[in-house]
């Protein structure tokens, strides 16, 4: 409207108009304080999607650092595990050498067994043959002791005769001569 509209209008239809123009603005103002308290609480709901944001964003950054973590001790678990089975096959292999190392150290001991029973058996076949050589020198001393012995009497009986004789020639000798 416009202010010749408004001048051709009479009281009551300004006093209406004022009412009615009166109603709007207490709507308005009652619509605007709700609006201003819808605002309000969707400033309030703001901060806290803010704050929410935040927390979200320190979340996933903890999240994030968690399946770091989590990778580096999946690895970790992994060389464990690794080490572990690394450990078992060293174990069975040292098992394994130490059963070759058994066996070899019985074979060792049966080869030592084997020699010392050969060096007693060769010893007693050594002792065996000192033994005959020596019953065998021994024959052969007495042996040559008998046949010196013998060629001794008999040299000794040869020589008497031959004394003998010498002896008698001389006798027979002198008596000639005399």
């Amino acid at each position: 409207m416009t202010d010749r509209d408004v001048k051709r209008l009479s009281r009551v239809q300004i006093l209406t108009l004022l009412r009615q123009q009166e109603e709007e603005i207490t709507e308005q103002k009652e619509t605007i304080v709700k609006q201003e308290k819808e605002l309000a609480a969707q400033n309030e709901e703001i901060s806290k999607l803010a704050v929410m944001n935040q927390e979200l964003k320190r979340n996933q950054e903890e999240i994030a650092a968690l399946k770091a973590k989590n990778e580096e001790l999946t690895d970790k678990l992994e060389s464990r595990k690794l080490l572990i089975e690394e450990s078992g096959s060293l174990a069975e292999a040292a098992l394994t050498v130490s059963g070759v190392i058994k066996a070899a150290q019985d074979a060792a001991n049966i080869y030592l067994d084997n020699v010392k029973a050969m060096e007693s058996q060769k010893m007693a076949a050594a002792e065996k043959i000192e033994a005959d050589a020596t019953r065998y020198a021994q024959t052969i001393r007495d042996n040559a002791d008998r046949y010196c012995s013998e060629l001794y009497k008999k040299t000794h009986l040869a020589l008497r005769e031959i004394t003998d004789l010498f002896e008698l020639q001389i006798n027979r000798g002198t008596a000639n001569l005399n």
